[in-house]
């Protein structure tokens, strides 16, 4: 994937966090991709869209247990992409109460770009993670994507270590206990197994 520099806050961003500080709130909606090449005279600050938007990516996770911060995951997959193009630019959208969706906060890779192919040419899911600052003592929603089926293989470690690393986890789990007072041709065969509750 392309290499992004830190994402810069567009003027409307700003606003929607300061408008989330007091009492509406501020819901993250999608991220974008596209092939746009900044211009010297460009003020990213005012930007309202990407320059040349080509793929929307739907939020497939977050993590906000940092009150200061939001990290997001998008999936993004070529699987409907009609015509390939080169991904430059990324936006973070996202609307005030029931508002329309805006641009929120966006980053161009410049010559550190990445080519995503059509459809025709098949391609792994690629994964975008994304931190945001946001305010603790801002009201913050996300539109997590429940259609995506697909797990991908950093969710499953994910899963898993967190399932193990708990104290009820194994909580009725079977024991194999000490064969030396059951039946011997049991005890040999290692098929001795008692149920603890």
């Amino acid at each position: 994937m392309a290499k992004f520099p830190s994402l810069t806050f567009t003027e409307t961003g700003t606003q929607m966090l300061v408008q989330a500080q007091n009492g509406h709130t501020l819901t993250f909606t999608c991220g974008k991709l596209g092939s746009g090449v900044l211009d010297d005279s460009d003020d990213i600050h005012k930007f309202t869209d990407l320059k040349a938007a080509k793929m929307t990516l739907p939020i497939t996770n977050v993590d906000d247990s940092n009150k200061e911060k939001i990290i997001l995951t998008f999936d993004a997959s070529n699987t409907s992409l009609e015509e390939g193009f080169v991904s430059r630019e990324i936006g973070i959208f996202a609307k005030l109460d029931s508002g329309e969706e805006k641009l929120y906060a966006y980053s161009n890779a410049g010559n550190n770009y990445d080519y995503i192919p059509s459809k025709d040419t098949p391609t792994d899911e690629n994964r975008l993670v994304v931190s945001i600052v946001v305010s603790s003592s801002a009201t913050i929603n996300v539109d997590v994507d429940g259609s995506i089926v697909y797990v991908h293989k950093s969710d499953v470690a994910d899963m898993i270590a967190t399932h193990n690393s708990s104290d009820i986890a194994h909580a009725n789990l079977l024991q194999v206990t000490s064969t030396a007072d059951k039946p011997e041709s049991m005890a040999d065969r290692g098929l001795w197994v008692e149920i603890v509750s």
